[in-house]
């Protein structure tokens, strides 16, 4: 690790900003600094982390479990969100957020209220969740 002061003040802010975020989400965290930095370090990508696509940053194993040396790996963010959604999709589909690129969402549409996108292509509205994860896997193994 590189020991200038501005490098490891950033480098403990994103890790603080990192485990605050797990926490508001519910997600364990069992890592120090010292481990979440070397982790970004080993994989050469720590100067392209980040929340939007094309950036990298921070998963957990099949999305469960808590964040530890050896149930994280450094991924691309359209790869962890692909992953959330094959892993976890009832999870994800619960989000009242339309619009959030979460795949598919419960809209205001209580005869069809589940609106499935895949790569912010719409791919329509389905009466049942069952419907909804079907499509969204559907395009995502395309």
């Amino acid at each position: 690790m590189k020991n200038k002061s501005p490098y490891v003040s950033k480098a403990r802010r994103q890790f603080s900003m990192q485990k605050a975020a797990a926490k508001y989400r519910g997600v364990a965290w069992d890592m120090t600094f010292e481990e979440w930095l070397q982790i970004w370090e080993s994989s050469g990508k720590y100067e392209l982390r980040g929340n939007q696509k094309g950036c990298y940053c921070m998963a957990r194993t099949g999305d469960t479990g808590p964040y530890k040396v050896g149930n994280v790996s450094i991924v691309k963010q359209e790869q962890n969100h692909k992953d959330a959604f094959l892993n976890l999709p009832g999870k994800c589909g619960g989000s009242p957020r339309a619009g959030t690129g979460r795949g598919w969402t419960i809209g205001p549409v209580k005869a069809r209220p589940y609106s499935v996108y895949y790569k912010s292509k719409y791919l329509g509205c389905f009466a049942t969740q069952a419907e909804a994860e079907s499509t969204y896997k559907n395009a995502a193994a395309i």
